[in-house]
């Protein structure tokens, strides 16, 4: 299940929302500033409901849809495929071009080795230590 960056721009106004009118998306993307058509939300919607993320029900004329992979769901996913297509699969080449960055803080720096320490100590009290 790949997501378009048009397709992810609606899933951002569905995911805090829940479930949605097409009407209600359209009208929330134009709000934001978008030049969108209400027929190319209609096919997104369409799209996504195909994928599975999303599922429609019909109302007379309207449909609402429902979100139906969370947002943490897809943004893994995403970032899994992200990884196999640049790096093979392989993390160390990510860290090391993070680590490099510009954009990368003090706070940053303190805020993954927390997540580090936590995921290695969650390891060990799982016995999933790598001292074979």
């Amino acid at each position: 299940m790949e997501i378009s960056q048009s397709e992810w721009t609606l899933m951002e106004i569905l995911w805090p929302l829940g479930r949605a009118t097409t009407r209600e998306v359209y009208d929330r993307l134009v709000d934001q500033g978008g030049g969108w058509s209400f027929s190319t939300v209609k096919t997104l919607l369409a799209r996504l409901e195909r994928k599975g993320i999303i599922e429609g029900t019909k109302y007379g004329r309207s449909v609402t849809y429902e979100v139906r992979v969370k947002k943490p769901t897809a943004l893994k996913r995403a970032f899994d495929r992200f990884l196999d297509q640049f790096t093979g699969g392989a993390v160390t080449p990510l860290a090391s071009y993070l680590a490099q960055s510009p954009n990368l803080s003090e706070e940053d720096i303190e805020t993954l080795k927390r997540i580090f320490e936590k995921y290695q100590s969650g390891k060990e009290q799982d016995g999933g230590g790598d001292d074979d």
